[in-house]
């Protein structure tokens, strides 16, 4: 009996190292992957001119403004937005801060200029869905990795979950 429950703690043991590995390998691709915004140069100038002068901040919000506007500025030069998550996350957090009433904001003083905001936060939000969804495959290594520390078998717990 002791030597089945050894081989169980030492094949759990190896279960958790290679989970583990395999969610810092996930979390490395995660926060190193970029991800292309199909936008054009011109809305990338109009982005940029956005972040440096419309985007509002509070506090140390400043930082990220700091640091979106260098990425933008090297997305202008090949106009192209081909950026991290965090970068995108960020510049969906300062245009959800627009406030406006009728066809106006704050950061746009005309119906063109508010089309040319639509079109770039469709954009941007297209960029955020696909983030969500390898945030949550993160997660799902995460949750992997809890479950196994605990000395339980991932699997068997999302089983419980679905039948609940």
């Amino acid at each position: 009996m002791e030597a089945v429950k050894n081989e169980l703690n030492e094949f759990q043991a190896k279960a958790l190292l290679e989970a583990e590995s395999q969610l810092e390998k996930k979390q490395k691709e995660y926060y190193a992957k970029k991800y292309l915004i199909d936008i054009s140069k011109e809305d990338i100038k109009a982005l940029s001119t956005f972040i440096e002068k419309d985007a509002k901040w509070k506090f140390t919000e400043c930082l990220g403004i700091v640091e979106v506007n260098k990425e933008l500025s090297s997305c202008v030069k090949s106009g192209k937005l081909f950026t991290t998550a965090v970068c995108i996350e960020a510049i969906y957090y300062y245009m959800s801060k627009v406030e406006g009433t009728g066809e106006t904001t704050e950061a746009t003083n005309s119906l063109s200029k508010l089309n040319d905001y639509l079109r770039i936060l469709k954009a941007i939000i297209s960029g955020v869905e696909r983030i969500k969804a390898d945030g949550e495959e993160l997660r799902a290594f995460e949750f992997t990795v809890a479950a196994r520390r605990e000395g339980i078998e991932p699997d068997s717990v999302a089983s419980d979950e679905k039948s609940q």
